[in-house]
């Protein structure tokens, strides 16, 4: 209950949320419903309902996926890692199948832009000019550091002022050591 509250209530989400970036929002807001159609469709035991949920779970990750796309990257990364630790002590290569096919559902589901743009091979960014690709610019937009990311902290918290990054207080470093510790059980 307590790594639910710190999930849906930490300073980053209350941050974006206020700032109105709805598309992260829903994709931060995915996320656990994605992670929990995978775990659902590789634990059902009946043939079934595992094609139902690796089904929903496709659908999910598709959404997840048009909401953003960075989110979905990182929360396929964990699932990724629940895998093959499920693989390992399961001791079952099937269960990398389950895990591929909604992935392959949600590209699948996301064909119509995924073609043309593989197909063209024209990198969008160009269009933008040098200054906005260079190293200077990923340096101007890179403004969390690792320990405000690990303790769920928004940088600009609590004025949202771009660019202002504020000292970490101490007691943030202890959100992520209990949002964290549901893992040990």
């Amino acid at each position: 209950f307590l790594s639910v509250l710190i999930y849906g209530f930490n300073t980053y989400i209350i941050m974006i949320t206020s700032g109105g970036q709805m598309g992260v929002v829903l994709g931060y807001a995915a996320a656990p419903l994605v992670m929990y159609g995978f775990i659902r469709a590789l634990q059902e035991k009946s043939g079934q309902m595992r094609s139902v949920c690796v089904v929903a779970t496709g659908i999910f990750v598709s959404l997840q996926f048009a909401f953003d796309l960075r989110l979905t990257y990182i929360t396929l990364v964990v699932v990724a890692a629940w895998v093959i630790m499920e693989a390992v002590s399961r001791k079952n290569g099937k269960v990398f199948v389950y895990a591929v096919l909604p992935v392959i559902i949600a590209g699948l589901l996301h064909t119509f832009w995924l073609v043309p743009f593989v197909l063209i091979r024209q990198n969008p960014l160009a269009s933008l000019g040098e200054e906005f690709i260079n190293t200077g610019m990923v340096r101007f937009l890179s403004f969390a550091p690792f320990e405000h990311t690990l303790s769920f902290l928004q940088p600009n918290w609590p004025e949202n002022i771009f660019g202002k990054i504020h000292f970490l207080p101490p007691e943030f470093l202890f959100i992520p050591i209990v949002a964290f510790t549901s893992l040990l059980f």
